[in-house]
């Protein structure tokens, strides 16, 4: 039985998958499987597959003729597993050679549901890569590397949901029933899961996994904005059923929800101006329920400023956010007071 089992979904990506399965069979930790699930690709990414499950019969192919999508490509995938880790990368993303051997040791050595690690950040439109431990910086400023509880968790922590920059225990994962959601965005609901059900977390503060960020990815598509509020909305009624086993359950939903939507506010619109004033509208609904249910003031300081400041001026073009962030922010308006009353007095004293 293998140690490890990489779990691979595959669609379309034949410009990166050989870049993705060299990482993968190069690793120096050698004891691992690798489940390659082809989601009805159109591509030569199937061919590729071929190729190498032909030269290492570590990989075991999974070929869908129709697509599934991610998150059921995912939780197919756990049928497959025979090892007692599980560890996810996307096929257009890559690993560090040493990542299965460092995240594996670490797993063990702490006997914890599972490991969070860093990862580096590809950006394809220009060709840089750079290190983002923002995803666990939290967990480490508070735990450094050692083992903890979630019963001992104080701040938001479901903001970065990703599957891949961690390694799990098979059993924990399966004796849960934790499973990704069926639409896009699928990662969200997995790890509101995760959270719930874990005993013991720990991190790794070392960079093992590389996310390409690049055009015409699945979360770059202004058709899936529907999917990705509506598996928010998914994940905020998760968290109140959760919330009371872990208190910081809702108001990190909240803060998850809040901060996608300033994120993905100007790159949807950005794409697509055809759904502009359908996404202006869905968005200011969900604002405004979210003020009449929750003290949105409580999570103000967790809330992304600098996404809002970006997007401020579309508060001059339609009434949609005014109401919302001026709750979370009632010091912008203050701040350009005070911008224009410091701008006037530097100009008196020239």
């Amino acid at each position: 039985m293998p140690k490890i089992s990489i779990m691979i979904p595959v669609y379309n990506v034949e410009k990166y998958l050989r870049q993705c399965l060299d990482s993968v069979v190069n690793q120096t930790f050698r004891d691992i499987e690798i489940i390659c699930a082809n989601d009805g690709s159109s591509d030569n990414s199937l061919s590729i597959l071929e190729e190498y499950a032909q030269k290492d019969n570590r990989i075991k192919i999974i070929d869908l003729k129709e697509r599934i999508g991610t998150g059921n490509l995912r939780n197919l995938s756990f049928t497959k597993v025979s090892s007692e880790y599980i560890m996810f990368v996307d096929s257009d993303d890559w690993l560090e050679l040493n990542a299965c051997e460092s995240a594996y040791n670490k797993i063990v050595k702490d006997n914890t549901d599972f490991v969070m690690f860093g990862i580096f950040e590809h950006y394809e439109n220009n060709n840089t890569t750079k290190l983002n431990l923002n995803k666990i910086r939290p967990f480490y400023n508070k735990f450094q590397e050692n083992p903890f509880e979630t019963k001992d968790i104080d701040f938001p922590f479901l903001n970065n949901a990703f599957c891949w920059y961690k390694i799990y225990k098979t059993n924990f994962l399966l004796s849960n029933n934790i499973k990704f959601g069926k639409i896009f965005y699928a990662d969200n609901v997995f790890n509101v899961q995760l959270f719930r059900f874990a005993k013991r977390i720990s991190v790794l503060n070392k960079p093992l996994y590389y996310y390409r960020a690049r055009n015409g990815s699945v979360t770059q598509k202004a058709s899936t904005w529907k999917a990705m509020l509506e598996q928010k909305n998914n994940v905020l009624k998760l968290a109140e059923e959760y919330s009371s086993i872990h208190p910081w359950f809702v108001k990190s939903a909240l803060m998850a929800n809040i901060n996608t939507i300033l994120v993905f506010f100007k790159r949807f619109i950005k794409l697509d101006k055809s759904i502009e004033n359908d996404f202006y509208n869905e968005v200011h609904k969900i604002f405004a329920d979210l003020n009449k249910n929750y003290d949105i003031k409580e999570i103000k300081d967790y809330i992304n400023y600098h996404e809002f400041k970006k997007i401020a001026k579309y508060q001059r073009k339609k009434k949609l956010l005014i109401d919302f962030i001026e709750t979370i922010f009632p010091i912008y308006k203050v701040g350009l007071l005070v911008k224009k009353v410091a701008s006037r007095i530097q100009k008196g004293k020239k």
